[in-house]
């Protein structure tokens, strides 16, 4: 709450645009929090946790999608949209352009992907959430974040506020609550795939069909091991996760080999600031640690 209310009152340059008019046009705005422990140690930046374009400006969005696909090539009436993937944080700002962005994609048939955060600000935005989740091939979090979807932002009767309560659960028994207290409304998918970390032990995937009405397909992956102290920076190991799931899906991956790069490309980001290469030392014990993880 601080954070936010830091972001609207303080005076933030924006980021700017220029177009080819070489007008200079605001695309958003964007802060970076940093914090220092009592041991030394530097916190994550709360950059990933706000996200970097929440306050996209409509200006440089355009009105329409058409006209945001004129202006940049990113998507127009002839382009074939294949993966939709929507910051679960950008419907505490813009709900509006989150319909809109649902609706297109509906339209082309593209299969829409989300993230969940643990945030109480998701609360006030359950609805959203919900139609969000329901209107999604695949869902993202890890298993504190699930956890608090199912009891404090869905509210699924009979578990609201038991996290204790929930995390003695089976993590294919918390897929089911889910599934079987929302919703399908894709017109294209009758399925729907579950994606849930779990810090360093095995990430899963989980294939609910809704026709069915039970899970059809479940598959686990190792995390690449390492020591705590070889570990540079964790900021977007989730985002390059979540990245490397979908990349190998769109390819056409099975779930295991999905579930298989996308930690291998989290794991890409322990040894490096941000999202920069590896180098040196760093990058023989990412190879190391690769090739061992295969």
């Amino acid at each position: 709450d601080i954070f936010v209310s830091t972001l609207k009152e303080e005076a933030i340059t924006p980021c700017i645009e220029k177009q080819e008019d070489n007008k200079q046009i605001s695309t958003g705005i964007c802060a970076v929090v940093c914090a220092e422990l009592e041991n030394g140690k530097k916190e994550r930046s709360l950059l990933t946790d706000m996200g970097s374009s929440l306050l996209l400006s409509e200006q440089y969005l355009g009105k329409t999608l058409s006209e945001l696909g004129q202006k940049s090539g990113f998507i127009d009436n002839n382009l074939n949209l294949g993966l939709l993937f929507i910051e679960s944080n950008m419907i505490c700002f813009n709900k509006e352009r989150v319909q809109t962005l649902l609706v297109e994609a509906h339209k082309k048939k593209s299969l829409i992907g989300f993230n969940i955060f643990k945030n109480k600000i998701f609360i006030e935005h359950a609805a959203e959430i919900r139609n969000l989740l329901e209107n999604s091939y695949f869902c993202f979090s890890n298993i504190a974040e699930f956890i608090y979807l199912i009891s404090s932002v869905l509210k699924i009767p009979g578990y609201e506020g038991k996290e204790e309560l929930l995390e003695k659960m089976e993590l294919e028994k918390l897929v089911l609550i889910v599934a079987e207290n929302t919703k399908n409304t894709s017109p294209n998918f009758s399925d729907k795939v579950f994606v849930v970390t779990n810090s360093s032990k095995p990430s899963f995937a989980f294939r609910y069909d809704f026709e069915r009405k039970a899970i059809v397909e479940k598959v686990s992956s190792e995390s690449i091991k390492v020591n705590s102290e070889e570990v540079v920076d964790t900021n977007g190991c989730g985002d390059s996760f979540v990245g490397g799931f979908l990349s190998a899906y769109l390819y056409g991956r099975n779930l295991e080999t999905c579930l298989k790069q996308a930690n291998l490309c989290g794991g890409l980001t322990l040894f490096t600031t941000g999202f920069n290469v590896p180098e040196g030392k760093s990058k023989e014990k990412l190879i190391s640690s690769m090739i061992e993880f295969l």
